[in-house]
């Protein structure tokens, strides 16, 4: 094949290309030059010959070229980009107005003061509405943004925000216990961020640390070390006029946040090109081996462990990848128990060896590593660590990598690790991560490929660099053993689709700002990498043929179908594709429910398939809907709650009727002293020694379990006390709802007004309160990873929480409408209580003969009655956009859709359980 000749002609060239950089001094890297380090570099200044002159000037017209209308320097995303480079080029804008009379200054005064004055009134409107909590998590940006400002407040620039009171708080932490350390001589991360430190410390002492002249390998804090010296270092100037000369600025001024990156760029280029097949004599055995070769020694004179480049801090990532490149070149061993010692700890592998944020990226690569040794049994624990680690990463929604603003790199990387998990006879691997958690994490990420390709083929907004992530993630899920079964066809006309964007720009390649330091970089090297990776196995891909005609695959067609007949989801663009996906997910999920489902409420005689198979397809298909703002997590935990309350249901109408009156008072009186919070969160054992009728003695065991799940989630605790008793006073509500719904037609229905009882017992029966309680506290009170949020939940105004009770109300009864009009016939023959029944006092007397008529009239007004409540819950709906925010009311959306599903599902068709026979 043409093409695929020439992509392997093009990455040998890239290959020896690299090879070549060896002969230099220092291996010139790809990394991208930014503002934020040539601003630093430009304020270093040198007294030659009794004059003092700027060091490089050409940094300094850098700076003053690149500066935008209004004031700020870079515009790419994230945010934290432009306010780190804009706070270090007004500072050297101050800087070069105060020392004018420097040998080498380019502008007027006057001009510099222009500039000056409108970065100033940028950084003032921007840091004073600044949150950066959901952004990338930049490298010291919560030291070196608080140490920017004490840096401008000395030029009469004062900036104050709450949220910067809270970066500061942070810094002052972080740097107290930091500067115990550096003077000991070890390498530690601060100094790759000298710059925050600046009037802090003594610079002097630091000189034993260096690296080839340089701190850490940054050009901004080797310019902030010289500044800051006494005496002046020869060594460090002329590393950074190599970086000035060898960069990718090739003397333009410019400088990268990082130089030199030799076994980073190596590493990552030779495991990736290896990784997806490319042969070693068609990239050029020579020059893999030279490269190879310059990998196991840095390595071997790192004592096992390295950093980006010999001499720097050693971390996992590096040391991982050169480990997993090294393995494809079997003259090379590979020791992978120095990796482990030096960079484990408990539930996961840190970056840096005294880290304390952990990074989804290095136990990817560690995984790979480890998976990629002669004898991966050997290394059951740390496997089982590092799988566990990035499947909680996707499960609680927070997969974003240290080192990549791409999600669809967190994607690959962890796809690349799990499958080959799958692959290989691990017999070490407990059930709930082989056959659960994998699983669920690989069909959430592939489905939100599916979900997320453009209408061309590309990924992240026609990024190049992107796609090959995405295009390499879809050709690993395409494995046999990941189980796709359902999807199989979208994915493989998703490479397609990918490889025919690849193939068209090949050698025009773009590449983009997605890699992170202190500012965002690219890399024109990674970028080729991981773009001839990609279509190296997109052109040699070929799709499986995996269909399935099992009963469960008819069964899938089926609740697709149904689902297609609701009003939910009968006019959405796009619905075939869109379940079919919501489906392949929901799959993994139901064997997490199978294998749970009588944890509580035991097995009954009769068991309803139906529900267990329609309630996670019900929730994922809705989060699609919405745009999937739901984490696996949060999806299962709804999905038990909801099986949960099926299950209560189900147990109420079956134990309850067999109870005698002294029984059931006993088992109401016990929910009752549920309703006060006590010290004693365990409820199955306080519940249960209140029992002293043997009749009921099951019921209040079977209820305290399902309390204390409910009670004792982590969730539910880290909520406010309001929000707990809330949740607790539903509960118990919903619980005592369902024991008074039995004979209710006969007590009830007699002698209540149909707004009294839909009100009461009507709505708290379908569990939608307690359900709406709990949902809120999973959503908006889950405890956050992020040491940057001031604040671990949303707040809510009281005319918010005002709004969401009624809207609850509405969305309760129009439940239970709904649940009634579809279970008429199945009420009337086990003699329950139906909505029908009250729209059925006052007509002519059933007897009559003219029954059929009387129920289509009574269907008729309660049906008017449900599209009141739908009217006023839409309302109230979209009062409560501008309160609670874009995130929470997405959130929040999700429910309403699974909540108004079921409804418009037991209109199409009743999928409750029958608890007596006709």
């Amino acid at each position: 094949m043409a093409l695929l000749k020439d992509v392997h002609e093009e990455a040998a060239k890239l290959v020896a290309d690299m090879a070549s950089r060896l002969d230099d001094k220092w291996y010139p890297s790809s990394m991208s030059t930014n503002v934020y380090d040539t601003a630093w570099v430009s304020m270093v200044s040198k007294e030659e010959d009794w004059r003092i002159k700027w060091l490089l000037p050409k940094a300094f017209e850098f700076i003053l070229s690149n500066q935008h209308a209004n004031g700020h320097w870079d515009d790419e995303e994230p945010r934290a980009n432009a306010i780190l480079s804009t706070m270090a080029a007004t500072l050297a804008c101050f800087e070069h107005e105060r020392f004018s009379h420097y040998v080498g200054h380019v502008l007027k005064l006057e001009d510099v003061r222009q500039r000056t004055s409108k970065a100033v009134t940028w950084l003032r409107n921007e840091l004073t509405h600044w949150n950066d909590q959901n952004e990338v998590d930049s490298v010291a940006l919560e030291i070196l943004v608080p140490a920017l400002l004490d840096q401008l407040a000395k030029h009469g620039v004062s900036i104050n925000s709450p949220y910067l009171a809270k970066m500061s708080e942070l810094s002052e932490s972080h740097l107290s216990k930091a500067k115990m350390v550096l003077y000991s001589g070890k390498q530690i991360t601060l100094f790759h961020s000298l710059e925050a430190l600046i009037g802090r410390i003594e610079f002097d002492k630091l000189g034993g640390c260096k690296v080839r002249g340089s701190m850490l390998g940054s050009p901004s804090s080797t310019a902030a070390y010289l500044m800051e010296l006494e005496d002046w270092d020869m060594e460090t100037e002329d590393y950074l006029r190599y970086v000035f000369e060898h960069g990718e600025g090739k003397g333009n001024g410019s400088f990268p946040s990082a130089a030199p990156i030799d076994v980073f760029e190596i590493s990552w280029t030779i495991s990736t090109l290896l990784e997806c097949g490319i042969p070693i004599d068609v990239l050029g055995k020579e020059h893999v081996t030279k490269l190879a070769s310059h990998l196991a020694k840095t390595l071997d004179a790192s004592g096992g462990v390295v950093g980006f480049s010999l001499g720097m801090l050693p971390d996992a990532d590096d040391t991982a990848k050169t480990l997993h490149a090294l393995s494809f070149l079997g003259k090379f061993d590979a020791d992978v128990s120095t990796l482990v010692t030096r960079f484990r700890s408990p539930g996961s592998f840190k970056t840096y060896e005294k880290e304390s944020t952990r990074s989804l990226s290095a136990n990817c690569n560690v995984l790979k590593a480890l998976l990629a040794t002669k004898n991966p049994d050997s290394s059951s624990a740390h496997i089982l660590t590092a799988a566990s680690f990035i499947c909680h990463s996707f499960m609680s929604g927070k997969a974003r990598d240290k080192w990549n603003t791409a999600w669809e790199y967190c994607a690959m990387l962890s796809v690349q690790s799990l499958v080959p998990l799958l692959q290989q006879s691990v017999a070490f691997l407990p059930y709930h991560i082989r056959s659960v958690k994998i699983p669920i994490v690989l069909a959430h990420i592939t489905c939100r490929l599916l979900n997320t390709q453009e209408h061309g083929g590309s990924f992240g907004n026609q990024s190049d660099e992107i796609t090959a992530y995405a295009t390499l993630a879809l050709i690993a899920l395409a494995a046999p053993q990941t189980g796709l079964n359902l999807i199989e066809e979208d994915i493989s006309s998703a490479i397609e689709r990918a490889r025919e964007f690849l193939s068209a720009r090949l050698n025009r390649w773009e590449s983009r700002r997605n890699w992170v330091e202190k500012v965002t970089y690219s890399s024109s090297l990674l970028t080729k990498t991981y773009c001839f990776a990609a279509l190296d196995q997109a052109l040699r891909f070929q799709p499986g043929t995996r269909g399935s005609s099992s009963p469960a695959h008819w069964m899938n067609r089926k609740l697709s179908g149904l689902l297609k007949s609701t009003k939910l989801f009968v006019t959405t663009d796009g619905v075939d594709t869109l379940l079919r996906l919501a489906m392949q997910e929901s799959v993994s999920h139901v064997a997490h429910l199978e294998h749970t489902r009588f944890d509580i409420f035991p097995q009954p005689v009769k068991v309803n398939e139906k529900y267990l198979n329609m309630i996670p397809f019900a929730w994922t298909a809705c989060n699609y809907l919405s745009g999937c703002p739901l984490s696996p997590n949060v999806l299962i935990d709804m999905m038990e709650i909801s099986m949960l309350n099926y299950q209560a249901d189900e147990f109420v109408e079956l134990q309850i009727p067999l109870c005698k009156e002294d029984q059931v008072f006993e088992v109401r009186n016990a929910l009752n002293e549920q309703l006060v919070e006590h010290a004693d969160k365990n409820a199955e054992k306080e519940v249960s020694q209140r029992s002293h009728i043997e009749a009921s003695e099951m019921i209040l065991q079977t209820f305290a379990k399902y309390i204390d799940r409910i009670l004792n989630h982590p969730h539910i605790q880290n909520a406010p006390l309001d929000r707990r008793l809330l949740v607790r006073q539903e509960l118990i509500g919903y619980l005592q709802a369902q024991i008074s719904t039995i004979g209710a037609k006969e007590k009830l229905g007699t002698k209540s007004s149909f707004f009294d009882w839909i009100h009461t017992f009507g709505a708290r029966d379908t569990s939608c309160p307690f359900s709406f309680a709990y949902y809120l506290c999973i959503v908006n009170f889950a405890d956050s990873n992020s040491s940057k949020s001031p604040n671990k939940h949303q707040s809510i105004t009281c005319e918010a929480e005002y709004l969401l009770r009624d809207l609850c109300g509405s969305l309760s009864r129009l439940c239970r409408i709904y649940n009634d009009y579809g279970s008429i016939h199945r009420d009337r023959e086990e003699g329950n209580l139906n909505s029908i029944d009250f729209f059925m006092r006052g007509l002519e007397d059933p007897s009559s003969g003219k029954l059929p008529g009387l129920e289509a009239q009574a269907k008729c007004a309660l049906w008017s009655m449900a599209d009141y409540e739908r009217q006023h819950m839409t309302r109230t709906f979209e009062l409560l956009r501008n309160m609670l925010g874009p995130r929470l009311h997405g959130d929040m959306q999700v429910f309403l859709n699974v909540t108004d599903l079921f409804g418009q599902i037991y209109v199409v068709q009743d999928i409750g359980t029958r608890t007596k026979d006709s």
